[in-house]
């Protein structure tokens, strides 16, 4: 999708979301199930001491500002957070990282099972999705896992159940006297048992 913050405005207007106190923070006018004047407001938080994700979620907050939303950032201990997010499930919004594999399964993260038991968060359910995640589960045919994996992928970039904000890019130097260094897109350390150095 493309930054566009005037949609955005316009598509919280149409929805009910408007700023008729003039305090820079829409409330809500007609929303259903919302009580009206309600701020939209939430919490924003992520774990402390990760220097790239605070800097994250202060640029967040300010682009959700420009659209009068008010997002409050908040740092957390990498415990208390984790509890947050697998234990009480009490969060608004929250900012993560994660690693996937070489094989694209991520099960963890949009089946319906995983809800208490992975690393589906907002308890994100949708049986297509989940036949899709199965199928491929089930099958050794290569072709038949992409096809799978890229019918997923249009479904969760239609419904964006999480938003994927960044992949992150990185440079890997390292000295001339270490041989056999070969990393690779998904592991710096996938043959360390070779590496020797002069």
């Amino acid at each position: 999708y493309p930054y566009d913050p005037d949609k955005a405005k316009g598509l919280l207007e149409e929805a009910g979301w408007r700023d008729d106190d003039g305090d820079g923070v829409r409330e809500a006018h007609g929303v259903t199930g919302v009580e009206d004047g309600t701020r939209l407001s939430f919490d924003l938080a992520t774990n402390a001491g990760n220097q790239e994700r605070e800097q994250a979620i202060v640029a967040m907050q300010q682009y959700w500002g420009q659209v009068g939303v008010e997002a409050q950032t908040n740092t957390v201990e990498w415990n208390a957070l984790l509890d947050m997010l697998m234990k009480t499930h009490e969060f608004d919004v929250v900012v993560v990282g994660f690693s996937w594999d070489v094989d694209p399964d991520q099960k963890a993260m949009w089946h319906t099972d995983s809800f208490g038991a992975g690393f589906n968060l907002n308890r994100y359910s949708n049986p297509k999705v989940d036949q899709i995640i199965d199928d491929a589960l089930a099958t050794s045919n290569l072709e038949e896992r992409k096809k799978l994996y890229f019918e997923l992928q249009a479904i969760l970039a239609q419904e964006v159940p999480s938003p994927i904000i960044y992949f992150r890019r990185q440079t890997e130097c390292w000295n001339q006297r270490l041989h056999e260094y070969t990393p690779n897109d998904i592991n710096r350390w996938p043959n360390a048992h070779l590496w020797w150095r002069e």
